[in-house]
């Protein structure tokens, strides 16, 4: 059977009840109902195999979100709240000059960004860039922005790619700090 991402799955050869396979393959938390519709569904053996050009994310716990490794939130010091609503991208420097768009996003409504790779990506040392439109959100707000946008550079070492990374943005009309997170 085929799920969303293009798994293809033998549910004979797993060992797993297969209609929480399903829940893996489309990056849901398993609920009852879910559950008793997918096992309803999947009552025919499938003979295909297992294949896919990247790997299976492991099953979430309950209250557990998947989340990229690289994140970040942003808090509104002038209010003391979370800015919601604000686009994110992520670059990487594949050279001087020249950036890769990793992905992309927009914060919650608790101000963070948690899905701007898949939590299975593998990072690459050097120089990544995440760029906040901040000016809309202020806009929104009815407050006049020094800053357009912000964009913030930071560095992965070769020792570290595995880590996850957290970048905090604190920004106010006309001043922004950061630093790094966990």
């Amino acid at each position: 059977t085929q799920s969303t991402w293009g798994y293809s799955v033998d549910r004979q050869r797993l060992q797993a009840p297969s209609c929480l396979l399903c829940c893996v393959f489309e990056r849901m938390l398993p609920s009852e109902r879910r559950l008793q519709n997918l096992s309803r569904q999947l009552e025919q053996p499938s003979t295909e195999s297992l294949t896919s050009q990247s790997r299976i994310q492991p099953i979430p716990t309950a209250g557990q979100v998947m989340t990229s490794p690289i994140t970040t939130h942003i808090l509104d010091t002038t209010t003391g709240r979370p800015a919601q609503n604000v686009s994110v991208l992520l670059e990487y420097q594949a050279e001087p000059g020249r950036w890769i768009t990793l992905g992309s996003g927009a914060t919650d409504d608790d101000g963070r960004c948690k899905t701007l790779l898949p939590s299975t990506h593998k990072l690459q040392p050097g120089i990544h860039r995440l760029t906040f439109q901040v000016a809309p959100y202020f806009a929104a707000q009815n407050a006049e922005s020094f800053f357009p946008y912000v964009d913030l550079a930071f560095n992965i070492p070769a020792d570290n790619m595995r880590a996850h990374y957290h970048v905090p943005l604190l920004l106010s009309p006309f001043g922004f700090t950061t630093y790094r997170g966990s």
